[in-house]
Formats: structure tokens, C-alpha cells, sequence
């Protein structure tokens, strides 16, 4: 990623945190993309970049969809739920095969009370996740190409029927998975 230096700025790390927890917003917002380089004594120094998500995203990989199906529950979606979703969930027969959006490192590859059977991928900066699986095919470590199979779909977690939840989180900010994916 290229970096654009505007400044370095001292946080204490409750306000760099807070900062950071509420991190769903358009792609066209300009905002401060920060990446904590020192942090010592609880004082973080941060580099802050000034971009647009959308500049940001360009400097990604391109993404494919991990699994065929309809949208159910677009991202940001507030509709029967205390907090924006950031994913989307697509309606999927239990067993159909998920697909690695990308390439990466198997970052988790376990279950979850929330999230069920689930695997996060990450490669640098970028994170996907994928949600609710009936089995997963991919260990944790194991490197895997945008395309491998990584698991069979499912209904595990708290989940209200077979589906996969689907995110990507770039920098920390979760993106819109049906803006980046072909």
C-alpha cells in the first residue's frame, strides 16, 4: 500500500481505540487511515493517511464472490439487529462449497458460539471471513489461492438458516463485500 503521510499524531490508546470501534462508513467518505507504528507506555504513535476508502480499496486485491446464491442481508443492514452487519449473508444449501475470496493464510479455523463453524483468511492488510459452515475444509496456517474450497456451507452458530455470513475487513474497516467482489 502506498503510504500518504499528512502527519504523526500522539493517541492515548482508549482514544485510538474508540476511535476505531464504530469503523463502518461509505467508500466515497474521506477520512484519516491510521496504522499505530510505536506504541509504549500505553502512548501509540500513529502514521495517518488521508484517502478515501475507495483509494484505499484500489490498492487491494480483487475479491470473487465465496459462494453463489441470493443475498439475504446486505451489509450495514439494521433490520432485526441491535448493531449495522458487516458482512452479508447469502442463502446456500448446507453443503455447497465456499470459496476463498481471496489469497491468503488461514487465520482461525474454529467455532464460535456467534459465528459457528468459521474460517478468517488474511493476507497483509485484508482479512475475509466465512461464517456458519456445516465443515471446514482449510486448517488453520494453511495457505490457501483465491478459488480453493475452504469449507461446506451450513447452519452452525447463531444463524436462522442455512447461509454464509460473508466480510471483508480491510485495514480494520469492514468494506462491502458486493461493492469489491467480481
Amino acid at each position: 500500500m502506498k503510504k500518504h503521510h499528512n502527519s504523526v499524531i500522539l493517541f492515548s490508546s482508549a482514544l485510538l481505540t474508540f476511535a476505531f470501534m464504530f469503523n463502518i462508513m461509505p467508500l466515497h467518505q474521506k477520512q484519516n487511515y491510521g496504522k499505530i507504528i510505536i506504541e509504549k507506555n500505553n502512548i501509540q504513535i500513529t502514521e495517518i493517511y488521508n484517502m478515501s476508502f475507495e483509494q484505499m480499496l484500489s490498492e487491494n486485491d480483487d475479491f470473487i464472490f465465496p459462494i453463489n446464491g441470493t443475498v439475504t442481508s446486505p451489509f450495514n443492514d439494521t433490520k432485526d439487529r441491535e448493531n449495522a452487519h458487516k458482512g452479508i449473508d447469502i442463502a446456500a444449501d448446507i453443503g455447497t462449497e465456499v470459496k476463498s475470496a481471496a489469497d491468503g493464510i488461514v487465520e482461525n479455523a474454529c467455532y464460535s458460539q456467534t459465528y459457528g463453524w468459521y474460517i478468517s483468511v488474511i493476507n497483509g492488510n485484508t482479512k475475509t471471513i466465512y461464517a456458519h459452515n456445516h465443515k471446514l475444509m482449510a486448517n488453520k496456517g494453511d495457505k490457501v489461492s483465491q478459488g480453493d474450497v475452504i469449507a461446506l456451507s451450513g447452519n452452525s452458530g447463531n444463524s436462522t438458516g442455512p447461509h454464509l455470513h460473508f466480510e471483508i475487513i480491510i485495514d480494520g474497516i469492514y468494506a462491502d463485500p458486493l461493492e469489491l467482489c467480481k
